[in-house]
Formats: C-alpha cells, structure tokens, sequence
C-alpha cells in the first residue's frame, strides 16, 4: 500500500493534486473492489516528523478515520521503531 492521503483532507486544506501517469485500481484485502475503484490523483507533501523534513508524495483516496496513512513504501525506506 502506498502513503495515501484522505480525499476530504485534500479539499478541506485546497492541496492542488495532479493526475497519475497510470490510474490504479483499488482492492480491499479480500480481493474486493473498494469504493474509491480507482486512484487518480497524487499530491506532493511536505512532511515534518520531530524535525526531520522531507518531501513525499501521496496517492488521494477516500479513507476513513485518519487524514494520511504511510505506507509500504514510507516504512521501508525509514524502517521505524515501532513500540
């Protein structure tokens, strides 16, 4: 899963989005369609995590609960501590 950001917190701040170069299709664990069907868009990020700041980009799709979810691809490159 990639980092994806909640479509609602896109509107609500007016973040500009931009089109992916290949949309892709949204599947639940079990293999399901999702709601979203399909990604779009992404949106470029800056991020500030207890001072350390970098630039990421994000898939937007319709997710509940939480604004942004780091993903796969965040984990692995920083592989944090998880306590």
């Amino acid at each position: 899963m990639n980092t994806t950001i909640a479509r609602k917190t896109v509107e609500e701040k007016g973040i500009p989005t931009k089109s992916l170069p290949k949309p892709s299709d949204v599947y639940n664990l079990d293999r399901s369609r999702n709601g979203e069907k399909t990604i779009k868009e992404f949106v470029s990020l800056e991020i500030n995590s207890n001072g350390h700041i970098e630039q990421i980009n994000a898939v937007v799709s319709e997710i509940k609960e939480m604004d942004l979810f780091l993903g796969h691809n965040w984990l692995v490159e920083h592989n944090p501590e998880v306590d």
